[in-house]
């Protein structure tokens, strides 16, 4: 009947969704089975990977015990026992084996012992691509690294590439935080490489990745790349904005006198040195020193150089020479010995050195080291970079004090050229080489292209620096100088009066150039 069939089919419609509610519950049951079984073997691999990695520490530290050894080991030799071991141990861990390497290659970095992280990076980086694939953002991480210690041994271009691949990954797995760190790191490239407004393109990208992130660290790091590219084209009040927000960040987060305050720090020394306050310069220069020295605490560490060289531009500045050059020679024997004797770093060691040996008229020491200088430039830049033009301007001022006036003017049109083609004509860098060849000319009694020269440099630097700045005050003595030579006397004081006011407003009351200002403007007699 209609009515038996109906019941039938509602038994039937019954079975059948008790069957499939069933089969369904079978179902779930038997995938949380597989998940749960799936778990316990992710998780005793952790446990196994975790365990082995203990197991390495702990033989690698035992390494470390003095009742094993000769005596106590150093921080790197106890890397180079971790790297020997890495090449036999946790061969059936190979993804941690892969990411101890790049431990131990970072760590090495952070030792200054490039040629080593290098070695240990690229093996990471290998097994990372093998293991995980090259989209794999462990790989953009090991690619980063190894940009990182590649550009500290001046290979730029071959650290622009590492950073573009990182990148690559980064953006195409959606990671604001990633992109970020690649675009900070490509800033800082190119500030080093003097491509300073690609790096201030670079820093703001960052600045806005790490907004989506809420990560105020990563802000601070991005702020001293933009300070940095500000600095570098001497607009000194933007950058002294921006590393002043990265340093409060960064103070606010990790204390004072952080290590990690350190690069912003390093940066501010520059733009005090640069905005003229010396003794503002110096004073954060052996802060930072002291910090350098408290984490690394040892002689040979490029860091401590770093230091060294910050303090002793400062002092030249405030002409405490044999000071100054102690700092120099100790920064460039560092530099030798961590880095080999064509990097760059020393390149800008034997520069710095020459600044105080032309202070000191030791021309023939000073042409050695930036003959030096120079050919360590230009054969990793060319001819035609800005910090050749510095090397050059430089040798100029040697070769002058030894008495070769034509060649000393022929080096400073040529520095001229190549910082005008730098940083445009009306740059602080630019009238540098308007004021030293303006005074060349004036030995040489050509008067009328000295003026020019020397009211240009002055000109800029006044509309560049300020008023108050020890640049233009040095503009105001070399035009009293001019004057005197062509026996002016009234022009030559009206110009040392104007120097005076200049340099009160910026030097220390006992800074040698105002107290040689103050007897040349003495009554006589």
């Amino acid at each position: 009947t209609r009515r038996r069939q109906r019941r039938l089919a509602t038994v039937a419609a019954a079975s059948t969704a008790g069957l499939i509610l069933a089969v369904g519950l079978a179902a779930v049951a038997w995938f949380s089975r597989q998940e749960a079984v799936a778990a316990q073997e992710r998780a005793d691999e952790q446990a196994a990977a975790a365990q082995q990695v203990a197991n390495f520490l702990t033989e690698l530290f035992l390494d470390a015990d003095p009742a094993r050894t000769d005596g106590a080991l150093t921080a790197e030799e106890m890397l180079d026992r971790g790297a020997e071991r890495l090449e036999a141990d946790l061969l059936d861990q190979p993804v941690t084996r892969a990411r101890l390497m790049q431990v131990v290659g970072g760590t090495y970095g952070n030792l200054a012992r490039y040629a080593k992280a290098e070695t240990m990076l690229v093996k990471a980086l290998a097994e990372r691509r093998r293991l995980l694939g090259p989209a794999h953002p462990d790989v953009a991480v090991t690619l980063s690294r190894l940009g990182v210690v590649v550009a500290e041994q001046g290979r730029y271009d071959e650290a622009m590439r590492l950073y573009e691949e990182a990148l690559g990954i980064e953006s195409a797995a959606g990671s604001p935080a990633g992109v970020a760190l690649q675009h900070e790191r490509m800033a800082a490239l190119n500030n080093e490489t003097r491509k300073h407004a690609e790096a201030e393109v670079s820093a703001r990208i960052a600045l806005d990745q790490y907004a989506l992130v809420d990560d105020l660290l990563g802000r601070a790091k991005a702020l001293r790349e933009l300070g940095v590219s500000h600095y570098r084209r001497s607009q000194h009040a933007q950058a002294q904005e921006a590393l002043d927000e990265a340093l409060d960040i960064l103070e606010e987060h990790h204390g004072r006198d952080s290590v990690r305050n350190a690069p912003v720090m390093h940066t501010l020394v520059h733009v005090a040195e640069r905005s003229g306050r010396y003794e503002e310069s110096l004073a954060l220069a052996e802060r930072l020193t002291g910090i350098w020295d408290r984490i690394y605490g040892e002689a040979t560490h490029s860091r401590v150089a770093d230091g060294y060289n910050l303090q002793a531009v400062s002092l030249w500045r405030l002409r405490r020479l044999d000071e100054a050059e102690r700092l120099f020679r100790d920064a460039l024997a560092i530099y030798e010995t961590v880095y080999g004797p064509e990097h760059v770093r020393v390149a800008m060691a034997e520069n710095n050195l020459a600044l105080v040996l032309i202070q000191t008229e030791a021309f023939a020491e000073a042409e050695k080291s930036l003959t030096r200088s120079l050919t360590i430039y230009e054969g990793r830049f060319g001819s035609e970079d800005p910090r050749v033009g510095s090397i050059v301007s430089n040798l100029g001022s040697v070769v002058a004090g030894l008495g070769r006036l034509q060649e000393a003017i022929a080096l400073e049109r040529r520095a001229l050229d190549i910082r005008t083609k730098s940083f445009g004509a009306d740059n602080p860098m630019t009238a540098r080489s308007f004021s030293l060849l303006g005074g060349y000319l004036v030995q040489q009694q050509n008067f009328a292209e000295a003026e020019r020269m020397l009211l240009r440099g002055l000109e800029i630097r006044q509309g560049k620096l300020g008023e108050d700045h020890p640049e233009t005050g040095g503009s105001f003595e070399s035009l009293a100088e001019m004057e005197q030579a062509r026996g002016d006397e009234v022009a030559a004081r009206r110009y040392m009066e104007s120097a005076l006011r200049t340099l009160e407003q910026s030097l220390s009351d006992d800074h040698p150039r105002l107290l040689e200002l103050r007897e040349k403007l003495a009554p006589s007699g």
